[in-house]
């Protein structure tokens, strides 16, 4: 049985950058994953660059007040149900195959 990745994702302010972080989690050549996006206070259009995949359950999204970059990443931690976690920043990329490596 393949373990469960949680592949963590904060972002403030990065709608220009996030669809493509987002699609590179989402490609991974390893199936078993959740993508958890935590929205730290974001006052751009972040929400709204997210809102397929959201509305289609590609990921979990939180939304929180601006907290800073730990604050983020300790909620995705809480919201996520991995074995094993993977943090990805919002204006990074994954190689397809980098979780499949790691596992």
């Amino acid at each position: 049985m393949q373990k469960l990745v949680s592949i963590i994702i904060p972002v403030y302010n990065a709608e220009h950058y996030i669809r493509e972080a987002v699609n590179s989690a989402l490609a991974q050549t390893y199936a078993h994953i959740e993508v958890v996006v935590v929205d730290d206070g974001s006052t751009d259009g972040t929400k709204g660059t997210l809102r397929n995949y959201i509305a289609e359950k590609r990921i979990r999204y939180v939304f929180q007040t601006h907290k800073g970059l730990p604050a983020a990443r300790n909620t995705a931690i809480r919201n996520s149900r991995g074995e094993y976690l993977a943090l990805l920043d919002a204006d990074d990329v994954f190689f397809p195959e980098k979780i499949e490596r790691q596992v």
